[in-house]
């Protein structure tokens, strides 16, 4: 390691840091064994050396600069939890390479000051001055000399180096297809909202397709994509890998398992009535018969044959079938029963009549036996999520013991609502928007829902847009959007996507069709046949 230990240098540095700082300050010194008067974090480029709690993000990195000591200190920061691109760095030595200054740019850092250990001279680096954005030249940054360490101002050591308008840049922006937020590169609740920040910024976009692991490790993903640079900036939720940007929407997630099965045609004429309904029905009707049959046998003996019970059921059931009954009033207990035998008959063949009407026009499925992710474990069910929701159930042990034998990883998007819809063989996650932007492909050819929502909401998220950590943009990205939140526009574009897509269209009535009265027009068929060759026998 070369060791600068040039006198004036270390007047100077801390010249700086009076100028700048309070005790709240902290400093990092990497791989130079001077003395300060100020309290330091000592770092060579692959350890941290003092005992001292630096909780806090670093403000300051003084750094001496020797063969790739650039370039081992920028992979060992990936473990620092307060490592701080945006800080200020000033390097120290002989010269500052291309290869140097390229990782620099790549890890977006900003405020970089150069001091020759020969010269004494001061540089200012501006990397992102007048140039592309995401296209960095070896040779396209500016050099600006500020003076020597005798008789600079420390005030004018550091300035703001980014620019107000980028010449020539291009934004890229990676995403993953997930309706509503993103359709194509013109539609979504994302590709719109990073549209109008662009052009707040004067920079184009240039789209990147990603596809996300089907395992639960999105954060490292996400890292890993920003840090290659293959895009720079990402539709996701919070992470800690990253730098979110403030929310621009809330998200809202429930279980979803296949629909309860639909109730067989045959079934309606036991299922049109509750089993209270029928048993009260049952018992009304043979305590009246028994009545009747009582009346009869205490007064007049000679109506036992035409009031007997038997009687009395046949000209209850004739009643139902709209029949003429067989029925004569002798007495006016009698009167009275058969004024409610009508009533009561008429009344439960007239809700009959109509709620079969509505079985066969309505929606017809079993009465759901799963309404908990409780009743979902009951059940057994196999659960597929995404890797993402896969850490909601971590600290749950009688969760995480069902997981273990019970998980299925998926990938984002529809994959696992769609096999919940149609496989019928899972359980899964889905964000309630999500859900309803694409309802209408989750119904059956009668346009019943194929999937049932539990009520009692998962996790409510907040969906950001993410960078890597130190993005020199990040101050700008979030005041444009809080700009767009404050005015309305985000608003405007979510509510946009929020439409159910499943449109009144579906929901029309259906008309009365040979397929809801086949059973009774077989019936009608079979009997005139039955009919005819009894007549032609005869």
């Amino acid at each position: 390691m070369v060791v600068v230990s040039n006198a004036e240098i270390i007047i100077f540095l801390n010249k700086v840091f009076l100028t700048y700082f309070n005790t709240s300050r902290s400093v990092a010194v990497i791989n130079y064994n001077q003395e300060f008067l100020f309290p330091i974090l000592r770092i060579n480029a692959t350890q941290i050396h003092t005992n001292n709690n630096f909780d806090s993000s670093i403000d300051w990195y003084i750094m001496d600069i020797h063969q790739n000591a650039v370039q081992e200190f920028f992979k060992f920061s990936k473990k620092l939890h307060n490592f701080n691109p945006r800080a200020g760095f000033i390097f120290i030595g002989h010269k500052i390479t291309d290869k140097e200054l390229q990782t620099l740019f790549v890890n977006f850092v900003i405020n970089v000051v150069f001091i020759d250990s020969q010269s004494m001279d001061i540089w200012k680096l501006n990397l992102f001055q007048n140039v592309p954005f995401s296209k960095y030249p070896p040779s396209g940054y500016i050099k600006n000399k500020l003076g020597n360490v005798k008789d600079l101002n420390p005030k004018a050591l550091f300035e703001d180096v980014i620019p107000k308008i980028w010449v020539e840049s291009t934004f890229t922006s990676c995403f993953v297809h997930v309706e509503p937020y993103y359709f194509n590169k013109y539609e979504g609740i994302y590709p719109e909202i990073l549209k109008l920040m662009m052009e707040m910024m004067n920079m184009e976009i240039r789209w990147v397709e990603d596809s996300l692991p089907i395992e639960n490790d999105w954060e490292l993903h996400y890292d890993k994509v920003l840090s290659e640079r293959k895009c720079d900036i990402h539709m996701a939720y919070l992470m800690g890998t990253v730098e979110c940007l403030i929310p621009y929407s809330f998200d809202t997630a429930f279980w979803f398992v296949p629909s309860p099965k639909e109730i067989e045609r045959w079934k309606y004429v036991v299922k049109i009535f509750s089993l209270e309904v029928w048993v009260i029905w049952i018992t009304t009707s043979i305590l009246l018969c028994i009545i009747w049959r009582l009346t009869t046998k205490f007064t007049r003996k000679r109506y036992d044959d035409l009031y007997s019970t038997h009687n009395a059921f046949s000209n209850m059931f004739m009643i139902f079938l709209e029949q003429t009954p067989n029925l004569t009033a002798h007495l006016q207990s009698q009167k009275i029963l058969i004024l409610l035998m009508i009533f009561l008959t008429f009344l439960m063949n007239l809700f009959f009549k109509t709620k079969y009407a509505f079985l066969l026009l309505g929606t017809n499925f079993e009465a759901s036996s799963i309404n908990s992710f409780e009743d979902i474990m009951e059940k057994r069910m196999t659960i597929g999520i995404p890797g993402f929701f896969f850490k909601i159930f971590k600290n749950d042990d009688v969760f995480e013991e069902y997981f273990n034998s019970y998980y299925l990883p998926c990938p984002a998007g529809n994959t696992c609502i769609n096999r919940t819809a149609y496989k019928r063989d899972i359980a899964t996650i889905q964000v309630k928007r999500l859900y309803v932007s694409n309802r209408k492909y989750l119904v059956d050819e009668n346009y019943r829902d194929l999937l049932q929502m539990i009520p009692r909401p998962v996790i409510t998220n907040v969906i950001n847009m993410v960078v890597k950590k130190g993005h020199p943009l990040v101050d700008q990205l979030n005041q444009n959007l809080h700009h767009l939140w404050d005015h309305g526009f985000v608003q405007k574009i979510t509510s946009k996507y929020e439409t159910d897509g499943f449109h009144v269209k579906y929901l029309q009535m259906k008309k009365l069709s040979l397929e809801h009265i086949k059973f009774p027009l077989g019936v009608l068929i079979t009997g005139l046949i039955i009919s005819a060759i009894v007549f032609f026998t005869k």
